[in-house]
């Protein structure tokens, strides 16, 4: 998660979100203002922070915003329901047999 990580302060790979320790074991980050958070949540939170370049890539290369790739992904899509159109093709995910 964090370039830098002490008892009061730890930041995201990208150094653009941080945490702070405000005392008695609870956390402040910065893109959660108003929360006060767990040692191990606010590791959780720029956790996150450091997967969104990750998606914003993949989201770009699939013509989407973030938003929509994570609430597409999120969508129910059973394979019945996914493979019901007569045209689709089934593609094997890699390691699943043929």
């Amino acid at each position: 998660m964090a370039n830098r990580n002490s008892k009061t302060s730890r930041t995201t790979g990208q150094a653009t979100h941080a945490a702070r320790c405000v005392g008695q074991g609870q956390w402040i980050v910065s893109f959660l203002p108003g929360r006060t958070l767990s040692s191990d949540q606010a590791h959780a939170a720029l956790a996150v922070a450091d997967e969104l370049d990750t998606l914003r890539s993949i989201s770009t290369s699939l013509g989407l915003t973030v938003l929509e790739l994570v609430g597409l992904a999120m969508m129910d899509c059973s394979e019945q329901r996914a493979f019901a159109h007569p045209t689709a093709v089934q593609v094997p995910w890699v390691g699943q047999e043929r």
